[in-house]
This record gives structure tokens, sequence and C-alpha cells, in this order.
């Protein structure tokens, strides 16, 4: 991605330096969260992870049987975290992590994988390349295959007053952290996904640790692929 991401780079390789080597063994400290990793990782031989971090649900995906993964993400040091689990692991012949973003999604042959993870990236895209990545995993996922994908909460008036978010076209915001949100309704998100996707499940996920919560949504690719 070009520099219209700068400050989500800076944003990301400031949180993911210096995190600890993750363990495929260990649980997903959220059931609703580990439920989904264990519903898309059955009867799945690859997974692809676009917006990677580093490398956990993938990692995870490979505990309940999968047998080959890739991850991408724009944070070099989310694929630095990434990679020295796949080192010490032992794990490069199964996981695999490059840095980017959707320029390598166009570079993967077309129904090759048996489902991908997008959580908490649609949204935090701009619009125009949000709308791009969903194309490019209609296109890469097999037919039927399972998409996993996980949305920020709908951010109202007061918080976005609270917050000081910059509004830089309807609802698609700057925050001072620098990073993008879309501000996508239920209506949006479901709107967005009907094209590509049907879906399966749709669930919120609650991270009372953060006082926060998530929408999630289990789908399945459609048939129809985009030429």
């Amino acid at each position: 991605m070009t520099n219209k991401y700068e400050n989500t780079k800076k944003y990301w390789d400031k949180a993911f330096t210096n995190i600890s080597t993750i363990n495929p063994t260990d649980p997903i400290n959220n059931l609703s969260l580990e439920k989904s990793i264990k519903w898309i990782s059955e009867d799945s031989s690859n997974l692809l992870d676009f917006g990677c971090g580093s490398g956990k649900i993938l990692f995870r995906s490979l505990f309940y049987g999968v047998g080959q993964v890739l991850g991408i993400d724009i944070s070099q040091e989310a694929i630095n975290c990434a990679n020295k689990s796949v080192n010490e692991l032992e794990l490069d012949n199964k996981a695999f992590f490059e840095v980017g973003g959707n320029e390598l999604l166009k570079e993967i042959n077309s129904n090759s994988y048996d489902g991908a993870v997008l959580f908490n990236i649609i949204d935090n895209l701009i619009p125009m390349d949000a709308v791009m990545v969903l194309e490019q995993i209609h296109r890469i996922v097999k037919d039927s295959g399972k998409i996993l994908i996980k949305f920020n909460p709908y951010i109202n008036k007061k918080l976005k007053e609270e917050f000081e978010f910059r509004e830089l076209e309807e609802e698609f915001y700057e925050e001072k952290t620098g990073l993008y949100i879309w501000n996508l309704s239920n209506e949006k998100i479901k709107e967005l996904l009907h094209e590509y996707f049907n879906i399966e499940q749709e669930l919120i996920v609650e991270f009372p640790e953060y006082n926060q919560t998530n929408r999630m949504y289990y789908l399945r690719n459609k048939n129809t692929k985009i030429i």
C-alpha cells in the first residue's frame, strides 16, 4: 500500500514491538473467537489472514489441523513477530507471513484457499481499498469456502466528539492515532457482504477487558466469481 497508510504502519509497528512468541496450543482468551477459529479450521487445508498482526489466529488454526497458512499485514514489526514464532516453532513449511497490502492479494491464484480471515481490517481501510479487498477475497477463496470477518463497533455521535474524529468523507474518519475508521452500520455491512458472500451466522463478540464489542460474521463464498 502507498504512503496513505503511513500513520497506520507507524501505529501498528509500535503496537507489535517486543511481542512474545505465539504458542499455537494456547487457546484464544475469548470463547467466541476460539469457536470461530475452530469453525473456519474444520475441513480447511489452507487459510489466508489479511491483516494478520502477529499471526495468533493462524497459529491457532494450525493447532486445529489446518495444513498451511498465509498471513499478510502492513506492519513490518507484526510480521517480524510472526516470523519469530515460525522460526522458534519450526513451522517454516506450514506458516508464511508477508509485509504488504492489497497488492499482494492480487498475486494470489484464484480459488486457491479454503478460507480467509478478515479481523478488524475492512473498516480500518479507505472505503475504495476495503471494497477491493472484499473482491480479492471473493476471487481467492474457493466456491462455498469459509470467510470469517469481524468489524469494530458502530461509533455514535457522542463518541465521535469525545475521541475527536476528523471526518474525511461521509462516515469515514481519521482518529487522533492516525488510524482510519469507516463507520459502518449493521445495514451497510450486510449490503457490502451480500455482494460476495452468504451470511451463515452473525454475532456480537464481547471484550469486557476493553469495555467493547465487535460484530462478527461467519460467511460462505458465493459461487459466482467476479471476472
